[in-house]
């Protein structure tokens, strides 16, 4: 592994780390490694094995193709069908809004919204509009009780 992508692993840990703890710490328990292997890691003088990074990966979140830059191409992206979770409409637009602000965070950041209807985001201007729909699809599309009659 280049130590350039290393690198830019630990600064993304950094960022989503938001200096809750230190970095010994996190990626040491998630590695299982002791702070002076996460620090010799973390000045390149040991590369990260494809394992630690998978394990990295999937508990920071971090996707390997944004990482390496592969194939521009390609969009990924997150889908969980609001049928099967827990749902929380505070929860689904917080996450609304943290896509958002990743996409923002972008070098070049482009968006494309494809909706057989108007997007909540145009909506937002208008808040009894926002309520009519959030109304509506709490009744039809996610079936709550206290709105079936």
């Amino acid at each position: 592994m280049q130590q350039d992508y290393q690198k830019e692993i630990f600064e993304i840990i950094k960022r989503k780390n938001n200096g809750k703890d230190s970095l010994g710490n996190i990626v040491g328990d998630v590695l299982s490694l002791s702070h002076d292997a996460v620090y010799r890691r973390f000045r390149g003088e040991t590369h990260l094995t494809i394992y630690e990074l998978e394990k990295l990966c999937k508990h920071f979140d971090i996707s390997l193709d944004s990482l390496f830059k592969i194939n521009k191409n390609k969009t990924i992206f997150e889908f969980q069908p609001v049928n099967e979770y827990d749902f929380s409409m505070y929860l689904y637009l917080q996450k609304m809004r943290d896509s958002l602000l990743y996409i923002k965070a972008q070098k070049n950041p482009s968006m494309v919204v494809l909706v057989n209807n108007i997007p909540i985001l145009q909506l937002l201007n208008y808040p009894q509009l926002v309520r009519f729909k959030l109304f509506f699809w709490a009744k039809t599309h996610l079936q709550v009780k206290e709105y079936q009659n």
